[in-house]
Order: structure tokens, then C-alpha cells, then sequence
């Protein structure tokens, strides 16, 4: 039987409501890129994404992947794919599984 994973619920500030939707759909369309970026061993891109990553995603209420970003850039920093590879089957689960609740 294929059990769906639970959502990863954020609650963010209503004043964010109009923003919110801006960053999601930028983060949707970076992670693609990334994956892109991932099978061609780019690891430049990887480095930026992650940094932006890191620096973005905390201002938003999204600390646990601000926390990921982190370390995705650590570790494309020192080329490490297969470490890559895992990290960001991580990133892109969480991201799928992202649900904003405005509080």
C-alpha cells in the first residue's frame, strides 16, 4: 500500500499572505533548476541556490530548510554529489510536502 507522507504545516503571519504565494513559486521553479543543476554535477549553480536557500527560506518561517540550504552548499562547496544527491531528495520531499497556514 503507497501511504502518502504528511503534510509539513508552516503557520506564518497573515501579513506574509501576499508575499507567501511570490516565494513558493520561486522556490518551486529554483528546485527544478537545481535538479537540472544536479544531474550535470554543477555544483556553482548548487552553491548559489543553496546560499539562497539558506538566506531565504528562515525569513519566511521555513527553518528546518534555511537549516538544509546550509548544508546543501557545504557540501556542494567540496563536490560531494552523492551527498548532494541525498540532501536534495530531502529538500525536494520537504518543498512537496509544504503547506502555509496564516495565523
Amino acid at each position: 500500500m503507497n501511504e502518502q507522507k504528511p503534510k509539513i504545516v508552516i503557520e506564518v503571519d497573515t501579513d506574509m499572505a501576499d508575499i507567501m504565494p511570490i516565494f513558493l513559486d520561486g522556490l518551486t521553479k529554483d528546485v527544478a533548476l537545481a535538479e537540472e543543476a544536479l544531474k550535470k554535477s554543477d555544483f556553482q549553480f548548487l552553491v548559489n541556490f543553496a546560499h539562497k536557500l539558506r538566506g531565504n527560506a528562515p525569513s519566511y518561517g521555513f527553518i528546518d530548510l534555511g537549516l538544509m540550504g546550509t548544508a546543501l552548499e557545504k557540501l556542494a562547496k567540496g563536490n560531494e554529489l552523492n551527498s548532494c544527491r541525498d540532501l536534495f531528495k530531502k529538500i525536494e520531499d520537504y518543498v512537496s510536502r509544504l503547506e502555509v497556514k496564516y495565523v
